[in-house]
């Protein structure tokens, strides 16, 4: 892929002119965390602006930004990725729960399960060796290498038609392909349903899941807009995706974590072992109410976003009028999109507090708040905790019972501003 940006007013799937709804400004990339050392030198950045496709129904990035901009080069030539999965324990139990699924529903004995974008094998560590075979494929060398000390076999690469030959070649093709949190960053999409139609058993299954499009938009999340998500995803979307392919939705499966996700599962038009679910029509129905299909859905959400834009930005600056000190919580990705729309700076926010070593030590980008640990939040009096991580809120209050019991409170800016407990 070109090192280059590439911005485009088509869709990337059919081609058809988009029609923008959002625009979130100039905006650098989410996981370009800052060295201490580097803080006076220029950021790259980029316009975030998001569009509906009247044809295909997809809502897509305008500007896709190359992978290599957010998968650092080290110094070793290796690609790194700052986000391990396995640092919740909410998101550990959520895994193991749909490994459970896969293999009550869908699998037999020496059956091979592929996870596209396996980070650090949060996925197919649940799976029985003995029974299965499991095979990561997974750009990032530094969470690739912690899938293997796990005893899981990955390829670092990006899922491509090649890559996807050779798989069939050396381990045959598959039963299950699963992805989560993956498909909406990959910027060709109809490449990578030919891949699937390479490593696909005839009877096999493709299920992913993804953050769902209907629950953003009523929820005001725009920070879930950024580099690496390029395609927000609805049944409608899918369903004309997969459609393209001689594939089609079975079942969906809403899930509620990434502040609510769709799990979509997939087969071939020709397997006509699997029947497909009512929930299907159900979802689809449900989007055509509210206008997905039509753009009807998009029309009121810019609004909505500066009216939570505004409404942050109020409480904070009356929280710091009255001399009360505010903090982060949770440096996560989205976290950049709020602190740059907003432009809150540590003249506002003093530090964000990280469990991830990797970000440790480094700045927020566009804004330059430091990352400090868990500890230093843990000694520090702050008042108010901004909530960046919010969609891991309930098992953030419940691991920081001190802080709260200390006065401390947590601010959450979706769907609406509101401060808690």
């Amino acid at each position: 892929m070109t090192q280059n940006p590439i911005t485009s007013d088509n869709c990337k799937i059919c081609d058809k002119e988009l029609i923008k709804f959002l625009s979130l400004g100039q905006m650098p990339i989410a996981n370009a965390l800052v060295k201490k050392e580097d803080l006076s030198k220029k950021e790259f950045f980029y316009p975030l602006d998001i569009g509906f496709c009247p044809s295909c129904y997809t809502v897509q990035m305008f500007t896709i930004i190359p992978y290599e901009m957010y998968l650092r080069l080290d110094e070793n030539q290796k690609r790194n990725y700052v986000f391990f999965s396995s640092t919740s324990e909410v998101m550990k139990q959520h895994f193991k729960e749909w490994a459970d699924e896969i293999d009550k529903s869908y699998l037999k004995q020496d059956s091979l399960v592929i996870d596209i974008g396996s980070n650090d094998g949060i996925l197919l560590q649940n799976f029985n060796k003995n029974k299965f075979k499991v095979l990561g494929i997974e750009p990032a060398h530094n969470v690739a290498e912690v899938a293997r000390s796990k005893g899981i076999n990955t390829i670092t690469d990006y899922i491509t038609e090649t890559i996807a030959k050779e798989v069939v070649n050396k381990f045959g093709k598959a039963r299950v392909i699963a992805s989560a949190n993956v498909i909406l960053n990959i910027a060709d999409l109809n490449e990578l349903m030919r891949c699937i139609n390479i490593l696909l058993e005839e009877e096999g299954i493709f299920t992913f899941e993804d953050p769902y499009l209907p629950v953003i938009l009523e929820n005001n999340t725009y920070d879930q807009f950024y580099d690496e998500h390029i395609y927000y995803f609805t049944a409608h979307s899918i369903k004309n995706l997969v459609e393209r392919y001689n594939m089609e939705i079975f079942d969906a499966k809403f899930q509620n974590v990434h502040g609510g996700s769709m799990r979509f599962y997939v087969k071939r038009k020709s397997n006509k072992n699997i029947k497909i679910s009512e929930n299907v029509n159900t979802i689809l129905k449900k989007e055509k109410d509210i206008g997905i299909d039509s753009g009807k859905a998009y029309q009121s959400f810019n609004k909505n976003v500066q009216q939570n834009k505004n409404d942050l930005i109020v409480l904070l600056k009356k929280l710091k009028s009255e001399g009360k000190r505010i903090v982060g919580y949770g440096a996560a990705s989205k976290g950049t999109i709020v602190t740059n729309f907003c432009k809150l700076t540590p003249s506002i926010i003093d530090y964000i507090s990280d469990n991830t070593p990797a970000k440790q030590g480094l700045y927020y980008p566009g804004v330059h708040i430091p990352i400090v640990t868990p500890e230093k939040f843990h000694e520090d009096n702050s008042d108010y905790a901004l909530v960046f991580a919010w969609n891991h809120i309930k098992e953030i209050m419940n691991k920081e019972q001190d802080y709260i019991n200390k006065g401390g409170k947590f601010i959450i800016p979706f769907p609406n501003v509101q401060i808690l407990p």
